[in-house]
């Protein structure tokens, strides 16, 4: 995790095992510089943020999770975040360790309350504004 030179524009990618992505000597997926992007292919993922805050990261972590991650390290700013982690491996960082060994941050569990929107009604044809 390091501080953002991004001046703003950064593309979003995602690369999948049909993308024909190029790896790294570790068996991991090469993403595009200056682009934030995801891609896993044959277990191992990469996930990279450009120009992100740490609202931006808790959100991607969450996708990944299928959790809700919320940002509580009260850090302003725009910060490039780059993990590497193997879904199925003991012997390889998963996303938790990965959190905390590549970016220094830590996920801890714990009960908050979160804000939910709740549609108790829709109608099928709409109306004139």
């Amino acid at each position: 995790m390091k501080d953002s030179t991004d001046a703003g524009g950064a593309q979003e990618v995602t690369v999948s095992n049909t993308s024909g992505s190029t790896l790294d000597s570790e068996k991991y997926p090469i993403l595009p510089k200056g682009q934030s992007g995801y891609a896993f292919i044959d277990g191992r993922a990469r996930m990279q943020l450009v120009g992100a805050t740490m609202d931006q990261l808790a959100s991607r972590l969450s996708d990944q999770l299928d959790v809700t991650v919320i940002d509580a390290t009260g850090l302003a700013g725009k910060y490039d975040f780059g993990l590497y982690w193997v879904a199925t491996d003991d012997d390889h960082p998963n996303l938790f360790s990965a959190v905390e060994s590549q970016l220094g941050l830590r996920l801890q569990s714990r009960k908050t309350a979160v804000p939910i929107i709740v549609i108790d009604h829709l109608d099928c044809a709409p109306n004139e504004n």
